[in-house]
């Protein structure tokens, strides 16, 4: 099985390495009027090519890198004032929509003309739903929380009869409820009374 391993790119300082770049044909220059003072031309790669316009290819590119020093340094100078002109004028930004907030509502399309977005509700991810069901259910299986399906299927449950359905006169008529039957109850009268009212009636 081959290993694959990742290098970690190393952050290169472009000043350095111009400065270097510089050295490298300066070098060059130096050294070949110092070795070689009289040799002239020079074959090259199979192209002849005079001292004067060799030197001249290798001081432009000492040029090339003075110039990209020069404008990357620049470049730093100016990301350096940018930031601390960030830190002093965008929570002036932020106090402003904080003002036009209060004055157009948090949700007033106006916002946007000023460069504002509107106060929106946040979505829920589908790992934050994910994580409230798996919660949800942990909590109803903590708490012993049932569902009708399953306290139904608990033995020794008492069903709950459904409420009858009342049906309308056209479909055939309503079975009547049944009546009460009529009150047994005796008289509690004393008797001397009951005998005065017999005597009245004969």
């Amino acid at each position: 099985m081959t290993t694959i391993t990742v290098a970690t790119p190393k952050t290169v300082n472009l000043t350095t390495q111009k400065i270097d770049t510089q050295a490298e044909y300066q070098a060059l220059i130096d050294g070949t009027n110092s070795l070689m003072p009289s040799d002239d031309p020079f074959v090259l790669a199979k192209r002849k090519i005079t001292r004067a316009d060799l030197f001249a290819e290798w001081q432009s590119r000492i040029d090339a890198a003075k110039v990209t020093k020069s404008c990357r340094l620049a470049l730093a100078a100016a990301v350096a004032h940018e930031r601390q002109l960030d830190v002093t004028v965008k929570p002036l930004r932020g106090a402003f929509k904080t003002f036009a907030q209060g004055r157009f509502g948090k949700n007033a399309p106006e916002l946007q003309e000023l460069g504002f977005v509107q106060n929106r509700a946040p979505r829920k991810s589908l790992q934050k739903k994910a994580a409230g069901t798996l919660k949800a259910q942990t909590t109803r299986k903590a708490r012993g929380i049932k569902g009708r399906q399953q306290r139904a299927a608990i033995p020794g449950a008492v069903a709950v009869p459904a409420a009858p359905v009342a049906t309308g006169a056209g479909a055939g008529g309503a079975q009547s409820a049944p009546q009460a039957p009529p009150s047994t109850a005796t008289s509690t009268a004393p008797q001397g009374q009951g005998n005065a009212s017999t005597a009245a009636r004969s």
